[in-house]
């Protein structure tokens, strides 16, 4: 009887672990998975603010050399 009961003991024992083991192996999932997530968003928002700013920074260029050729132009034919 004893030994029944000891053996109930263990399994319920080992149960316990095994869902514990599981429950902690889940969570560890989901927060790496979350993680890395918010990383690849993080990266996407800085390239495409990166890219907005190189896209102003040229298109301010562009208008800056357009007023010196205009500039020139004036200067030339005054």
């Amino acid at each position: 009887m004893a030994l029944v009961i000891l053996i109930e003991a263990i399994h319920a024992v080992v149960v316990v672990v095994v869902v514990v083991v599981v429950v902690v192996v889940v969570v560890v999932v989901v927060v790496v998975v979350v993680v890395v997530v918010v990383v690849v968003v993080v990266v996407v928002v800085v390239v495409v603010i990166v890219i907005i700013i190189i896209i102003i920074i040229v298109i301010i260029i562009i208008i800056m050399v357009i007023i010196i050729i205009i500039i020139i132009k004036y200067l030339y034919n005054a």
